[in-house]
């Protein structure tokens, strides 16, 4: 090799090395590009089958006939439920209910308030016999029960709760946060709480229709 070829050859290795590092980073940049590209595009595609759901069933007293027909088959889904990725099953179901809380109007069913006793925190109490004038003492009397299994906590003792007017809750803006964030559906774990689900499943439109989606979801 020529002196003239060894120097052109030593430059590009010194030219190579040099760009070594930026072409790492312009290879990290399009990894990172493609992944994000490919979660939205999952991402997109999961929205679109979220939206093409079945028809949603309303009636209540229809609810309470497949509750009683799907017994065993929604016995079996829950131990299905068990066996796979916990995480995986709480961002279908989050997704699947924020799409189903939409089409369905709470205020006009109420079915929860006929058919549960929600507790009742000490601050939720205090609060709620303030706004109707009358003294703690009286109001637990007149509302409340105490349970003999939670460490005495308290609950409305009457069904349909006391507060319905119709199928609206009288004390809508002060219910307690129990009652504000049933039938949630928004926290992490459902799996773990797949009993509770199963005991609403003939309770709650939205835990009916949300069950019946993941069971067509998941091929079960």
């Amino acid at each position: 090799m020529s002196i003239n070829g060894a120097i052109k050859k030593q430059r590009s290795r010194r030219h190579l090395q040099k760009n070594i590092p930026m072409l790492n980073i312009l290879s990290l940049i399009k990894i990172i590009i493609c992944r994000l590209l490919s979660i939205t595009i999952i991402n997109v595609i999961f929205q679109i089958e979220v939206n093409i759901i079945m028809p949603l069933e309303l009636n209540i007293e229809k609810i309470k006939r497949y509750a009683k027909q799907r017994e065993d088959e929604n016995w079996r889904f829950r131990t299905f439920l068990k066996g796979m990725d916990s995480e995986n099953i709480d961002q279908i179901v989050h997704k699947l209910y924020e799409t189903i809380r939409k089409k369905i109007d709470c205020t006009e069913c109420g079915n929860c308030c006929n058919s549960l006793k929600p507790a009742v925190s000490q601050n939720e109490i205090r609060n709620l016999s303030s706004q109707l004038g009358m003294s703690i003492e009286i109001f637990e009397k007149k509302y409340l029960e105490k349970s003999d299994v939670k460490n005495n906590a308290f609950y409305f003792k009457d069904i349909p709760c006391k507060f319905l007017d119709g199928k609206i809750c009288s004390i809508y803006n002060d219910r307690p946060e129990t009652c504000g964030s049933y039938p949630h559906l928004h926290k992490s774990g459902f799996t773990s709480r797949s009993f509770f689900f199963l005991n609403q499943y003939e309770i709650c439109p939205i835990i009916f229709n949300l069950y019946e989606q993941l069971k067509s979801k998941l091929n079960f």
